[in-house]
């Protein structure tokens, strides 16, 4: 068996950016570089296709569920709760994209 250069799935902390960094550069992950790894939830997302042979399919079907990045491996926070938008946010936001777009429409 490999031995790892950090043993994430040991670990119950999300790394820092500068640890992602550094496990990018000794576990040598394809498509990996200190310049694209932004935060730890992406370093999490290519060490999970790192594991599964960069299939994201069985980053998907990942059956190991003691690994400490499992709930990470979609390259998000499942702890994070997202936003409540009030009614008149929501028609603001609605308001702005689809100026968005027509300014696109028009620029095509």
């Amino acid at each position: 068996m490999r031995e790892r250069a950090f043993p994430l799935h040991w670990s119950s902390e999300v790394p820092s950016i500068k640890t992602a960094q550094k496990i990018s550069r000794e576990m040598k992950m394809p498509n990996t570089s200190p310049d694209t790894i932004t935060s730890p939830i992406k370093a999490i997302r290519a060490k999970c296709l790192d594991c599964s042979g960069d299939s994201a399919k069985e980053v998907k079907l990942c059956t190991v569920e003691t690994c400490a990045l499992h709930p990470f491996r979609f390259g998000k926070n499942p702890f994070h709760k997202g936003r409540k938008l009030t009614e008149q946010e929501k028609r603001e936001r609605a308001e702005r994209l689809a100026k968005w777009r027509e300014e696109q429409k028009q620029e095509a």
